[in-house]
Order: C-alpha cells, then sequence, then structure tokens
C-alpha cells in the first residue's frame, strides 16, 4: 500500500510539471500569459475581480451623486432607542424612535425642523428642533411622589402616554452616507403606577446612515 501511495504521488506530481510546462514559452508552450499548476491562470483570476471593481465603484458615484430622502440609526444615551427619520423636504422631516429602557417600551413620533447651523463656516453642520408624542408600556414596582418613593408587593404593567420635545446638533457627511451628531430630548408622561413623570435630562449621541 505505501509503494502504491508513493507512485500516486509521483504520477500526480509528474502531470502538474507537465502542464506547468505546456505553460511556460521557455518550455515550449503557445501561451504568454503566465499560469498557475492544475490549469488556472492569473488572466482568469483577473476577469473574475473586474465585475467586482466596476460594481464598487459605481456604487461610490452612487453615493456621491444620490439625494437622500431617509435615514436610519441609533441614539445611545439615557434612553437609547433605534431610530427612523424620513425627509419631507430640506426644512421638515418626521423621525419614529423605538427603545428600551427603565423597565418601559417606549415609542415616539417626532416632527422635526431644520436650520443651518453654521453656515458661514461649516455648511455640513444642522441645528434640529421639534416636538412630538410617545406611548409604551411600563413594567414598575415603585412610584414616586416628589422627593418620596413608594414600593409595591409586586410589579405592575401600566401603559404610558406622554409628549416630547427635540433639540439637536448633527454633522452631515458630504462624500458619506453618514450623520452623526448628539440631542437632547425631555419629555412628560401619564401612567397608572406613576400618574406623572417628568424626565429633563435625556442626552444621547447619534449616528445615522443617508440612504
Amino acid at each position: 500500500m505505501r509503494l502504491l501511495f508513493i507512485r500516486e504521488t509521483q504520477i500526480s506530481k509528474t502531470q502538474c510539471i507537465e502542464i506547468c510546462k505546456l505553460n511556460n514559452p521557455a518550455e515550449g508552450g503557445g501561451f504568454n500569459t503566465p499560469q498557475l499548476c492544475c490549469g488556472i491562470s492569473f488572466q482568469s483570476l483577473l476577469w473574475c475581480f473586474i465585475p467586482v471593481i466596476v460594481l464598487l465603484f459605481l456604487l461610490s458615484f452612487q453615493l456621491k451623486a444620490q439625494h437622500y430622502t431617509r435615514d436610519a440609526g441609533f441614539r445611545a444615551g439615557t434612553f437609547s432607542a433605534v431610530c427612523y427619520r424620513q425627509y419631507l423636504n430640506d426644512n421638515k422631516h418626521w423621525e419614529i424612535m423605538a427603545g428600551l429602557k427603565r423597565n418601559a417600551i417606549r415609542v415616539t413620533y417626532m416632527r422635526e425642523y431644520v436650520q443651518p447651523a453654521l453656515h458661514k463656516h461649516s455648511p455640513n453642520l444642522f441645528f434640529i428642533y421639534g416636538f412630538g408624542v410617545h406611548t409604551g408600556i411600563s413594567r414598575m414596582d415603585y412610584y414616586r411622589v416628589f422627593t418620596r418613593t413608594y414600593y409595591y408587593d409586586d410589579y405592575r404593567y401600566s401603559p404610558v402616554i406622554g409628549m416630547d420635545g427635540y433639540l439637536g446638533l448633527e454633522y452631515r457627511f458630504s462624500e458619506l452616507p453618514f450623520i452623526i451628531g448628539i440631542d437632547f430630548k425631555p419629555f412628560f408622561e401619564f401612567s397608572t403606577t406613576q400618574f406623572f413623570n417628568l424626565i429633563l435630562f435625556d442626552s444621547a449621541f447619534i449616528l445615522k446612515y443617508k440612504f
């Protein structure tokens, strides 16, 4: 068995060397393009990569020429959320935020307006302001009245509904489909477990992708 294995290995090496000789002009072959053993040429590999290169070029050209109508991303902060925003025009858009924080699920609808922040110094910097409403479900085992906290015997679920304000500062890249910024979104809400809840310090870092 060992002799048979060695002989098959020698035959495979001999066939591979013969293929290389046929593809080598110095050994009498008829091809001028260098080729790999076992018949795979560099020219074939190049033709495989050409469509990928062309596709990447077209995508980069499209990103520079595209007029964006929406964006999506996330805000990471006091009340983190995923976001989707639809542009109505250059100065108005609406946005939906969905987040889970402090034993509550909230979905927020915002109406936002855009103004240049420092147009003379940076045309890509924008000031965003607006207002909106939110609803969701909370799961609490306590409630607060002013500075005092009272505890239930177990967790209780309650619907929540409230109103939000919005202030933000965004930098929108010209050559890239990305937005970075910071925002401030105070809100108040009503529920059955805690009748009135006021949150003044909901700040976050935002990162969004335009498309």
